[in-house]
């Protein structure tokens, strides 16, 4: 994957300015979507993010918005998915079918774009947004 540093943002979640946020990533001229899908639902990759699609995605405020209502939801235990991320995506949809929110909301296996969303906890997570960007790096390079 590629990437340039000016689509790469970092949001505070309103509401949980002092333990959570976001970060958001566009990769572009994506050629190893499906593999890179299949490693994260199988387990294989190390670091939960909810990846998008960029098209559908019209402006950050959908991935905000849908990340605070994600977290709400993890903080009340009432999220309909099985993980914060997948909540993200889930929750950007209008529409309250899991499926059809993934269909239209996430990034498929043949998704040339890529928005990464990932939300960091702060107190557990100080610092490990540079990992995900120096191992995005070398997953390139292989």
């Amino acid at each position: 994957m590629t990437t340039r540093s000016n689509h790469r943002q970092t949001f505070p979640i309103d509401g949980f300015e002092n333990d959570f946020m976001l970060e958001l990533m566009l990769f572009e001229q994506v050629t190893n979507a499906k593999a890179i899908s299949d490693s994260i639902k199988s387990g294989a990759f190390d670091v939960e993010v909810a990846l998008m699609n960029p098209k559908t995605v019209f402006t950050e405020d959908i991935v905000r918005l849908a990340t605070f209502k994600a977290i709400v939801s993890m903080e009340t235990k009432s999220m309909v998915t099985k993980t914060l991320h997948s909540e993200i995506i889930f929750n950007a949809s209008p529409k309250t079918n899991i499926n059809e929110a993934f269909r239209r909301f996430g990034a498929g296996p043949e998704s040339t774009e890529i928005l990464v969303a990932r939300v960091c906890d702060k107190k557990k997570e100080k610092g490990e947004v540079e990992t995900i960007s120096s191992s995005s790096s070398s997953s390139s390079s292989s």
